[in-house]
């Protein structure tokens, strides 16, 4: 057998080999749960040019998720970017104790708030900002809405 025919097999065998560990991250990476904590709190940024607030009565809190988890993640083969968490901004009105509406760009961890998501995502939104509205009527220093967010329907994140 001559050195190219040995070089072929060889390249064959770190090909197969190379997909047997692509497959097995994937299965891995498939069966990782990731753990979340939310917090929904006030933020201050009112500097912000989307955030000027003219109405006393509408408060800005901050959706912020944050992966218990990542470094287990990592270890497993997830990216930098499937280790993060994100956030967003949403404005509640304390005269009608409703969120409003969410505020700039971030990360959308609420079911219907797209205009890609279906129907049915619309009504899991509904009743997913019913309950984060509530919260917030009885705990305006906002805190910990981690069983809201993870117990939406089609939570997937």
């Amino acid at each position: 057998m001559d050195n190219s025919a040995k070089i072929k097999e060889l390249e064959e065998k770190i090909k197969a080999l190379k997909e047997e560990d692509y497959k097995a991250r994937e299965e891995a990476r498939k069966a990782f749960r990731k753990e979340w904590r939310f917090d929904l709190i006030p933020t201050d940024k009112k500097e912000d040019h989307w955030l000027r607030i003219h109405d006393p009565e509408v408060v800005a809190y901050k959706l912020r998720g944050v992966i218990l988890n990542s470094e287990e993640m990592k270890k497993a083969g997830f990216s930098d970017d499937d280790c993060r968490g994100g956030s967003m901004t949403y404005l509640f009105n304390r005269a009608t104790n409703r969120i409003i509406k969410a505020d700039g760009g971030g990360s959308l961890f609420v079911k219907g708030d797209s205009s890609f998501d279906k129907p049915e995502e619309k009504e899991t939104g509904k009743l997913t900002f019913k309950l984060l509205s509530e919260f917030l009527e009885h705990l305006p220093q906002g805190g910990d809405v981690t069983g809201i967010i993870v117990n939406q329907k089609g939570f997937k994140w």
